[in-house]
């Protein structure tokens, strides 16, 4: 099984320090690191600190269990630079293989979350009331008064999605025996693209 949980949770992962991971039961566990900046983290109004998730992913990797992390675009408080920046350190992440594998979305304030409750104050915009196009994928269907349209949003997303694809094809081209016999299958992860 996968075990989904969040990044704030990785000094209670007592299932895993007590030796679930090792029973062959779970695989992998999947994280919500949503950036490795904690400045946006902050300005986000997120819960998740960078030096716990790290942990998870420490303790993950440690029970030899496939570590997933999960990514948003578009956070308040991220610039152009700070995106390129948390860009190019999951690419360092993945290629270090301190993570097996991540999804990255562009962050969407669904009403009744921190961020729809505080889109005046962060100066969020909602361009399209229509819940059915409001995808993590799409260009977004709002935008800060200040900052990136949401079309540059959509680039830089895709630009990163795109290096991400590059790094998961590196890996199975180089992909082991081994890694067969233990099911990762890279093209699953690049069908998520």
């Amino acid at each position: 099984f996968t075990l989904e949980t969040h990044g704030e949770s990785g000094d209670r992962h007592t299932w895993l320090r007590d030796g679930l991971g090792g029973s062959g039961a779970c695989l992998e566990s999947q994280v919500g690191q949503e950036s490795p900046r904690p400045g946006v983290l902050k300005a986000g109004g997120k819960s998740v600190r960078a030096e716990l998730v790290g942990r998870a992913g420490r303790l993950v990797k440690s029970k030899g269990l496939r570590y997933y992390a999960n990514f948003l675009s578009g956070l308040p408080g991220e610039t152009l630079d700070t995106h390129r920046f948390s860009t190019e350190r999951i690419i360092a992440m993945l290629e270090q293989d301190r993570m097996d594998y991540a999804e990255s979305y562009i962050v969407i304030p669904y009403p009744g979350t921190g961020m729809f409750r505080r889109r005046e104050e962060l100066g969020i915009e909602i361009l399209d009331w229509d819940f059915g196009r409001w995808r993590g994928e799409n260009i977004p269907p709002w935008r800060y008064t200040e900052g990136p349209a949401p079309e540059i949003m959509h680039e830089l997303h895709t630009e990163r999605v795109s290096w991400m694809r590059d790094v998961y094809q590196s890996k199975l081209d180089d992909a082991s025996i081994e890694e067969a016999r233990l099911g990762f299958d890279p093209m699953k992860v690049l069908s998520l693209f």
